[in-house]
C-alpha cells in the first residue's frame, strides 16, 4: 500500500541579530536564525527568507520566514532602524553683512560631516524674524527623518559707516563789537553739516594761534562758537571736532572741521 509523508506543521521561533540598527545610509541585513524548539533549522533546506525592500531609512521592517522540506508554516520577525543622533554643522553663505536697510537671507547648508542634508526631508530650517537691523540673528536647523538633533549658526549684520559730512566756513567778526562784548556765531554760520546719523556734539580742538585759544568757546550741544571780547584783529583758524553719535544701525563718526574766523 502507498503512504505519504507530509511536512510537520510547526510554529518556528525566529531571532534577528541585531534587531535594531542606527541609520547610516546603508541597507541593513540582520542575521536570521530559525528554531524548532532547541533545533536550529537550515536556510534553503528548511526555510526561505524574504527580506523587505529598502531597509535603509528609519522605520520598522518585517522579515518573513516560509518553511519548506519537512516543515510547514511561516513566521515573521521585525527589526528597526532608528535615527542617527548628531549635531549638524550649519553653514551660512554669507554669514556676515553690513547694514543697508534690506532683509538679509543667506544660503543655508546643513551638514552631517561631509554629507549635505536635504531641507524639508532631513531637517527643518528656521530663519529668525527681522534680519534687517544691525545685530546677531540665530538660524536654527532641527533634524528629522533619518536624523535626530539640532544645530545653529549666526547671521551678523554690522553697523554701517556713518555718512556724516562736515565742512567749516569762513566768517567775519567785527573788531569794534568785540571791544565791548563777546560775539556768538551759530553753527549754521560756521559749519555745513549733513547726512549725520545720530546726535551731534561739538568740541573745540584748537586754534591756529595757540595763545588765542582762550578767546574761543564751542557749545557742545549746538555747535555755536563764541568769540570772546577783546580779541585782536586777525585771521584765526578754529578747529572743531564734530561727532555724530551713531544709531543702532550706524557707527559713530568724528570729523574735524576748520572754521576760519576773520576779525576786522
Amino acid at each position: 500500500a502507498a503512504f505519504e509523508i507530509v511536512p510537520i506543521a510547526i510554529e518556528p521561533r525566529v531571532t534577528l541579530s541585531p534587531a535594531a540598527f542606527t541609520y547610516d545610509g546603508t541597507a541593513k541585513v540582520p542575521k536570521v536564525e530559525v528554531w524548532d524548539g532547541e533545533s536550529v533549522l537550515v536556510e534553503g533546506t528548511d526555510y526561505d527568507i524574504a527580506l523587505p525592500d529598502g531597509r535603509k531609512n528609519v522605520g520598522t521592517y518585517t522579515v518573513t520566514i516560509a518553511l519548506k522540506g519537512i516543515y510547514a508554516g511561516s513566521a515573521n520577525a521585525t527589526f528597526e532602524i532608528t535615527a542617527k543622533e548628531t549635531t549638524p554643522t550649519v553653514v551660512l553663505s554669507p554669514a556676515k553683512y553690513t547694514y543697508n536697510g534690506a532683509v538679509k537671507t543667506p544660503k543655508v547648508t546643513v551638514k552631517d560631516g561631509a554629507d549635505v542634508l536635504v531641507a524639508g526631508e532631513d531637517c527643518d530650517i528656521t530663519l529668525p524674524g527681522g534680519r534687517k537691523d544691525a545685530g546677531t540673528y540665530k538660524v536654527k536647523a532641527v533634524l528629522k527623518g533619518n536624523y535626530s538633533g539640532s544645530g545653529s549658526a549666526n547671521i551678523t549684520i554690522a553697523k554701517a559707516a556713518n555718512t556724516l559730512v562736515a565742512k567749516g566756513k569762513t566768517v567775519k567778526v567785527s573788531a569794534s563789537k568785540l571791544k565791548s562784548k563777546s560775539v556768538k556765531l551759530t553753527r549754521k554760520k560756521t559749519m555745513k553739516i549733513s547726512k549725520a546719523k545720530g546726535t551731534l556734539s561739538y568740541k573745540l580742538g584748537g586754534v591756529s594761534k595757540k595763545k588765542f585759544k582762550k578767546y574761543f568757546k564751542v557749545n557742545a550741544k549746538n555747535g555755536a562758537i563764541t568769540v570772546k571780547k577783546n580779541l585782536k584783529k586777525g585771521t584765526y583758524k578754529v578747529k572743531v571736532k564734530v561727532k555724530a553719535a551713531g544709531t543702532k544701525n550706524y557707527k559713530a563718526k568724528t570729523k574735524t572741521v576748520t572754521v576760519t574766523v576773520r576779525v576786522k
